[in-house]
């Protein structure tokens, strides 16, 4: 519940982005939302009204952020960061330490790893202690896991499970084998510990002066799962947009809002090597992933766009972005200009004038 307690900044640079008062020298916030700005200093005001003298500081208003992972963020925060680590016996030596009955950690980034890799199946079993870990990569598109993750994320015969020369899984996993074991992971976490790693995302994102985010939810969990995830949302101490990425819009509706996806995956990263590109990679084998085509796309798009909903997909790499173009370039030779909606493509990376 939000306090109604009042307080005053003064002596501030405030920039309002109201171009009838762009700026002022102060405001009074009452309940947590800004009630007043103010020119000067005000005078008589009541005892138990808090004052706080900015010598002069820049307020501005609250930052946006239009795709954040809010649960992810909060369980890869402190001794479950690993972006720092460049070794792997460093990251052995800290999973090791981590008491997780199910072990979620990661932001690793292989290029700044001696070994130049993540570490191997093995090498977690003999640390692992028979729990399941799963170490994924800063972009999320794939990961390292050891054979208690392996199984139970049961994605043998799915494309992506890096195999050794004798034909042995390494534990790296990309494409839909990573998307199931991340999944299957998130699904045995603690929906407590979940909640806290909410909380404190929320309480990050406030420190760095961002009041609202788009939390886009991977991995199309069960509609109660969602249900419940909204709802917890809705208590953060920021304001929260929740976007299911789902192709389902039949959940969407019954979900609630007008905003879903984000995360709707048309293809994978560039630094997982799984971004769809026209031309392949100059250092590496193949031309990535691509996971839905125009005519996938353009069939859960007309479904948005009847509803009146509007979505967004991620793509990367120049295929999966003109695959993207041309689905929503197919719904709107159908349906004509669409004012009440308005879809996105995330992150957009490689693209073509």
């Amino acid at each position: 519940m939000t306090s109604n307690k009042t307080s005053v900044y003064v002596n501030a640079d405030v920039t309002t982005l109201d171009p009838s008062r762009p700026r002022a020298r102060g405001l009074v916030v009452k309940g947590g939302r800004v009630a007043r700005l103010l020119d000067d200093r005000p005078s008589g005001l009541p005892k138990a009204v808090e004052v706080f003298d900015c010598a002069g500081a820049a307020i501005v208003p609250g930052f946006h952020d239009c795709h954040v992972h809010l649960t992810d963020t909060g369980l890869l925060a402190g001794d479950h960061d690993f972006s720092q680590c460049d070794d792997v016996d460093d990251m052995l030596e800290r999973t090791a330490a981590l008491p997780d009955e199910v072990l979620y950690a990661g932001n690793y980034d292989e290029r700044h790893i001696a070994q130049g890799r993540a570490p191997r199946i093995g090498e977690l079993d003999a640390i692992g202690r028979g729990r399941p870990i799963l170490l994924t990569r800063v972009d999320g598109h794939s990961c390292a896991v050891n054979s208690a993750a392996l199984a139970l994320a049961g994605v043998a015969g799915l494309e992506g499970v890096e195999a050794a020369a004798d034909g042995a899984p390494t534990g790296r996993l990309f494409g839909p084998a990573n998307y199931k074991a991340q999944s299957a992971i998130f699904g045995a976490l603690p929906d407590a510990l979940k909640r806290r790693a909410d909380a404190r995302a929320a309480d990050i994102a406030l420190r760095g002066g961002i009041t609202t985010a788009h939390h886009v939810i991977a991995w199309d969990p069960p509609l109660e799962s969602l249900e419940a995830q909204y709802r917890s949302d809705a208590a953060l101490p920021i304001r929260v947009i929740s976007k299911a990425c789902t192709t389902s819009v039949d959940k969407v509706r019954r979900l609630g809002g007008r905003v879903f996806g984000g995360d709707i995956f048309v293809d994978g990263s560039i630094g997982s090597r799984t971004a769809a590109l026209e031309h392949g990679y100059v250092d590496g084998d193949g031309a990535g992933l691509l996971y839905l085509d125009r005519a996938q796309l353009a069939e859960v798009f007309d479904e948005a766009a009847e509803a009146g909903l509007s979505l967004g997909v991620h793509a990367i790499g120049d295929r999966a972005i003109e695959e993207a173009i041309a689905a929503w370039e197919t719904v709107l030779a159908k349906r004509g200009p669409l004012p009440s909606v308005r879809p996105s493509i995330d992150h957009f990376e490689i693209a073509h004038a």
